[in-house]
């Protein structure tokens, strides 16, 4: 599956984003995805010269906003009338939450039997230390809640056989990048946490800690991008954006 952009000349504007089933020779998988984190991913880049994808074989990303198209007429499949970009963001959240769910573990196993080095004495007696995991814990079911109420609204509207309103997809996008920057101040609270031990390789917290980073960094958890679809909806200001 190769996504793709359509424009009329190829210095011209985007006048539609589409998708095509491409069998596996017809294209190129390029080694690019070098990354700090997330490296498990293989997010690679791809090309294709000159390429010809029957129509019947593509679809308009603009029709999967929900409403009936080709694929869900075909596919009973509660998932083919989920609206894709409004849900997209969901996909990569998961990741963060269990990067933010494995620091935890990791981070407050390990002080439980860890001694500090200037005193002596158990790490779990400092009440800084206390609070660090308390507001890590918080943030992270916060998130949890936050990832799980979409997922299961967009589930049931589905179910009941109905399409997700506009003003519901603006709050599944805030709800994503609100729920990653929950998890992504978890991890940053753990990983101070967890000391000069959290820098080492062989500690799993520093590759919990560059996966966050790189997860965090997506456009679709971006507040400046993210934020303005939802507060400009809310205060009457725009329209709907195009793809939602």
């Amino acid at each position: 599956m190769l996504g793709f952009i359509v424009r009329e000349r190829d210095d011209g504007p985007p006048i539609d984003h589409r998708f095509a089933l491409c069998h596996r020779s017809q294209y190129e998988i390029i080694d690019t995805w070098h990354a700090m984190g997330l490296a498990g991913t293989g997010s690679k880049d791809v090309a294709t010269t000159r390429l010809y994808v029957p129509e019947y074989r593509t679809i308009s990303a603009w029709a999967m906003n929900g409403k009936p198209h080709a694929g869900s007429a075909v596919n009973p499949g509660l998932l083919w009338k989920l609206p894709l970009l409004a849900l997209g963001p969901y996909v990569l959240s998961g990741v963060m939450l269990g990067c933010a769910q494995g620091a935890y573990e990791h981070v407050v196993g390990a002080a439980r039997k860890r001694n500090a080095t200037s005193t002596g004495q158990p790490v779990g007696m400092s009440q800084a230390i206390q609070i660090k995991v308390a507001e890590a814990s918080a943030r992270i079911d916060t998130a949890e809640t936050l990832m799980r109420n979409v997922c299961e609204h967009a589930m049931a509207v589905a179910r009941g056989g109905q399409e997700v309103q506009h003003a519901d997809k603006l709050r599944y996008r805030r709800d994503a990048f609100f729920s990653v920057r929950m998890c992504f101040e978890a991890v940053n609270i753990l990983m101070n946490v967890s000391g000069s031990s959290g820098l080492y390789l062989k500690n799993a917290v520093q590759r919990l800690f560059r996966d966050a980073h790189a997860c965090n960094a997506h456009v679709m958890f971006s507040p400046d991008v993210q934020a303005p679809l939802f507060g400009s909806h809310a205060l009457g200001m725009s329209g709907p954006p195009p793809l939602m």
